[in-house]
């Protein structure tokens, strides 16, 4: 396994790691995976907003649709921080081997099927 794929393994667990930590410690907090924003994102943000009572109104809708959106690229450029979320959910499977697809998913394993179902 080339040897980013091993750090972005070990980062990845730190991070979410940390994440299943917080969550047992402090299981009144709001917490939201990436896939779970993005799948329906206006929906999503709204209900989080509410969540932490915020207003969403327009403005925050059009923000959210205009760096969000479907009409985005999957592909994030350097200058333009805008992406189509919910295709960019599985666009990492898409720049692997399916070798470093696997050793990422048994690397990942014990704090992911604490996030993710298989």
């Amino acid at each position: 396994m080339p040897e980013l794929n091993a750090h972005a393994i070990l980062l990845w667990n730190c991070v979410y790691g940390t994440a299943l930590r917080y969550r047992e410690a402090y299981p009144d907090w709001i917490y939201r995976t990436h896939e779970e924003m993005s799948l329906d994102h206006m929906a999503e943000f709204a209900k989080l907003f509410r969540e932490l009572s915020l207003t969403f109104g327009p403005a925050q809708r059009q923000a959210l649709e205009e760096t969000s959106g479907a009409h985005n690229p999957v592909e994030q450029t350097e200058q333009q921080y805008r992406r189509d979320s919910r295709a960019n959910i599985d666009n990492w499977k898409t720049r692997l081997e399916p070798a470093e697809i696997d050793a990422i998913l048994k690397g990942t394993e014990k704090v992911r099927l604490k996030f993710y179902a298989d």
